[in-house]
């Protein structure tokens, strides 16, 4: 399957002034209506140059109105106003200053927040069928609510959208399907997918001083396990004061959230705890999965039994003394999205990042947690939805050539990333993302709920606990199963 890689990025930028991403298909091959007759004159060659294989069209100066979540979480934006200077905006105001010239419209982002108006505004505009919208983005959840629901145009019904081209992630469109419904689609244009991104960071210093050997050797030779992340996580651990408690005035191997521990190190581990069936419907099967199990029950073993996690003092999600407990260097490893990392920049750490590790050498890659991303959708109230098709495939394409390369570069390598090792190890991140169902869907139930307080309380009996509770989150997963298989497909 085709992924977003960098090289692709690095490959894009090298080509961009003469490459084509093949040849162009005619303007009755792209899409089901006609375009301008332009497209069947010679000018037709300037948009083949482009290579997304658009062709022209002219929307008569409309506006295309989007209504975007705003979290302080990650990097929202899918339209700014004016140059500021800073690259990653500058390169997005261009992208779509561009695209307006090109297809003739503008570009109109109305904002909700998730602490003002909520996750779910949208929800009133769409029962009430108001066509202000032509396109919504919000959190993931709510947006398979509203698919359930049957206020959404399936992405395979939006004209000129097409996902098997690089500049959409193919992988991830196969993942978010139900009963192979296909709803949602993940563009480059869509930077949150990267933004919840986990990493591990590691304080560079302690680990010198501690003879830790070269890590970003060791996860480029394959060797970065968990019996590695479990020897270096000992040997940081101490009880610096020496009073026999476990406080944040002594040093752990590793410190994060509980709620991400379980999820981060599963999914590492490239286990599911909710699969998919031969007709497509969603199960949940943790508590039958051995491998699952024995993968929980070795992370309990490293993070827990070995003391080696900093154990929070309230465990809340919002709960930052993990951050702190690093920043004060107090802990050898820590979990975080890649946003996250951003605030640290002010950090006296020495910092890398690396993957989180593979449970064995023989799995053949690092396997990185995305929690969840901004999803965007199409309103069945939307009235041109070909104008959406052209405009996302189009910006799409163009994120894939401009944006992502400036987002990478600036946001990720320059100003978070502290060497160049930590970049490339980046590139290996982000090559391989997972989007797990356990972590998205079930987040509330039994990421959040189940898994967080059991790690959290150090209960480690899992298999009669998620037993107990298979009832509960089937329930769930058969609300969308039952929902999305009436859709129409």
């Amino acid at each position: 399957m085709k992924k977003l890689t960098i090289f692709t990025l690095i490959l894009s930028m090298l080509c961009a002034a003469g490459c084509t991403a093949g040849e162009s298909p005619s303007a009755d091959e792209t899409t089901d209506s006609s375009p301008t007759e332009a497209a069947e004159t010679d000018g037709a060659s300037d948009e083949t140059t482009l290579g997304d294989g658009i062709g022209d069209y002219d929307f008569g100066g409309e506006s295309f109105t989007m209504y975007t979540r705003y979290t302080d979480m990650f990097y929202p934006s899918l339209n700014v106003e004016e140059i500021t200077g800073d690259q990653l905006n500058d390169v997005i105001y261009e992208r779509n200053r561009e695209l307006e010239t090109r297809f003739n419209f503008t570009f109109d982002e109305e904002k909700y927040y998730n602490t003002v108006e909520g996750n779910d505004a949208p929800r009133v505009m769409l029962a009430a069928g108001d066509d202000t919208y032509d396109l919504i983005t919000g959190r993931y959840l709510n947006m398979y609510n509203y698919a359930a629901e049957g206020y959404l145009i399936p992405i395979t019904e939006v004209p000129v959208i097409d996902v098997t081209k690089p500049w959409w992630n193919t992988e991830m469109y196969q993942n978010l399907s139900i009963y192979d419904r296909h709803y949602f689609a993940v563009g480059a244009f869509n930077l949150s997918a990267y933004d919840f991104t986990h990493v591990m960071l590691f304080n560079k210093t302690m680990a010198s001083e501690l003879g830790v050997p070269d890590l970003y050797e060791l996860v480029t030779s394959g060797g970065w396990t968990f019996d590695k992340f479990s020897e270096y996580g000992l040997l940081a651990f101490g009880d610096i004061n020496g009073d026999g408690e476990y406080t944040d005035a002594d040093r752990y191997g590793y410190t994060s959230r509980p709620s991400a521990v379980m999820p981060g190190f599963w999914i590492a581990a490239g286990v599911e705890p909710v699969t998919v069936s031969a007709d497509g419907a969603l199960e949940f099967t943790a508590h039958t999965n051995e491998r699952f199990l024995d993968i929980c029950s070795r992370v309990f073993d490293i993070t827990r039994n070995n003391h080696i996690w900093y154990e929070s003092l309230n465990g809340t999600p919002g709960d930052n003394q993990p951050s702190e407990l690093f920043r004060a260097g107090g802990a050898l490893f820590m979990d975080a999205k890649l946003y996250e990392v951003t605030k640290l920049r002010d950090s006296d750490i020495d910092f890398g990042i690396i993957p989180y590790p593979k449970y064995t050498e023989e799995q053949e890659n690092y396997l990185s947690r995305m929690e969840g991303c901004e999803l965007f959708v199409v309103p069945k109230t939307n009235t041109n939805p070909e104008m959406a098709g052209v405009i996302l495939e189009a910006m799409a394409y163009e994120s894939e050539q401009t944006v992502l390369p400036a987002y990478y570069e600036v946001m990720l390598k320059t100003k978070v990333s502290r060497d160049e090792q930590s970049s490339a190890m980046l590139d290996l991140i982000l090559d391989h993302l997972v989007f797990d169902l356990g972590d998205t869907l079930l987040g509330t139930e039994f990421r959040d709920g189940t898994m967080n307080e059991c790690f959290y309380e150090n209960r480690q009996e899992l298999v009669s606990i998620l037993t107990e509770m298979s009832g509960v989150y089937q329930k769930v997963l058969d609300n969308f199963n039952e929902a999305f298989k009436e859709l129409e497909a």
